[in-house]
């Protein structure tokens, strides 16, 4: 394992300066903590930077720091020096974050898990009882990234959205059940009707649903 080693205080606020984050903001993006980015960017004895924040950093903002210090733009274009217009290349055409990229990350993961599962899993007897184990460090691992980059707000907004859309869901689906009903027994009026249809287009616009006009 690599010992960490020590950024120049300069190389830290380089990233910082072209990307315009602030010291929290940046410690927010690659989960780390504020005083841990401070400790980066004292003159003075500046903390070590270990290698698993290396990647993070590069990751998070296409930035690789070298061993002299100098940051360049990693990936995307390794001789270069790292700046505004690097940063932006890599954030907008590289590496996304949204939805589109988040659900092809969670993939690939689901793949690799499901792997890592299976192999903790005995083959022949005799072998070790993984899996007890291996899925204890899986949730040690989400608890601690939930932590370190402070999703547990999102993540609860999420899962009230979820449940939101599911409550609409399933008031849309009963007033289709009552305009079909009504149109069955013909007893229905046309206003009534119309605040039917009306209702149902309305919660299908908030969920973003195709609107379908019910068959008389």
């Amino acid at each position: 394992m690599k010992k960490a080693q020590r950024p120049t205080p300069n190389a830290i606020k380089t990233i910082l300066d072209e990307t315009d984050l602030k010291q929290y903001q940046f410690a927010d993006m690659i989960g780390a903590s504020l005083d841990t980015v401070k400790g980066w960017t004292r003159k003075k004895s500046p903390s070590p930077i270990s290698q698993q924040f290396k990647t993070r950093i590069l990751f998070a903002t296409g930035a690789a720091i070298k061993d002299d210090g100098s940051v360049v733009a990693g990936l995307t274009f390794p001789t270069e020096p790292f700046t505004k217009d690097t940063f932006a290349f890599w954030r907008t055409r590289i590496f996304k974050s949204n939805e589109v990229i988040a659900d092809r990350c969670a993939r690939r993961c689901a793949d690799s898990i499901r792997r890592i599962f299976r192999a903790a899993c005995p083959l022949v007897p005799g072998e070790k009882r993984n899996l007890p184990a291996v899925w204890s460090s899986f949730c040690d691992w989400e608890a601690d990234t939930i932590k370190n980059f402070n999703l547990s707000r999102r993540l609860s907004r999420q899962l009230e959205e979820l449940e939101r859309d599911d409550l609409l869901k399933d008031i849309v689906f009963g007033l289709h059940r009552l305009y079909a009903r009504l149109n069955a027994r013909q007893r229905s009026t046309q206003s009534e009707e119309q605040w039917i249809h009306a209702m149902i287009v309305e919660i299908e616009k908030k969920l973003a649903l195709p609107t379908k006009s019910p068959r008389r």
